[in-house]
C-alpha cells in the first residue's frame, strides 16, 4: 500500500512539474515573439524647431537593401513598427529639398521603441 501511494504521489509530481515548464516554455515563446520586433518613432523638425507636416521619412534595411516609406503626420510625427531587432536600420526624413542627417538604428540597440527627432536643413 505504501509502495502504490509512494508511486502515485511520484507519478502526480512529476505530471505537475511537466505541466509548469510547459506552461514556462509557452510564456518564454510569448515573449520572444514581443521581443523580436520594435517601433521607431518620432518628429520631423525644421530648422526653427516647428513640426514639418507630410514629410517623407524613408527607412532602409541595411541587410537587404529595402526601403520603407511613410509621411509625417500634420504635427510632424512619424511612426514605424514590427521593425526587426536582428535587422540594422537607417532612417531619413526629406521635404521641399531639405533632408535630415540619416540615424542608424543597430541590432547593438537593445530598445523595444527608438525615439529619433530628425531635423531638416538644407545644406548637408
Amino acid at each position: 500500500m505504501k509502495i502504490k501511494i509512494f508511486f502515485v504521489s511520484l507519478l502526480l509530481g512529476a505530471t505537475l512539474t511537466s505541466t509548469v515548464g510547459v506552461e514556462r516554455l509557452k510564456a518564454q515563446k510569448k515573449d520572444k515573439k514581443y521581443t523580436s520586433t520594435r517601433i521607431l518613432s518620432g518628429h520631423v523638425l525644421d530648422a526653427e524647431g516647428n513640426g514639418v507636416p507630410y514629410a517623407t521619412i524613408r527607412l532602409k534595411n541595411l541587410i537587404t537593401n529595402e526601403v520603407r516609406a511613410a509621411s509625417t503626420k500634420e504635427n510632424g510625427r512619424y511612426r514605424f513598427t514590427k521593425l526587426k531587432t536582428t535587422v540594422d536600420y537607417e532612417v531619413q526624413a526629406e521635404h521641399n529639398g531639405t533632408v535630415s542627417r540619416p540615424r542608424k538604428i543597430t541590432t547593438f540597440d537593445q530598445r523595444k521603441e527608438v525615439i529619433y527627432v530628425l531635423k531638416l536643413s538644407s545644406s548637408q
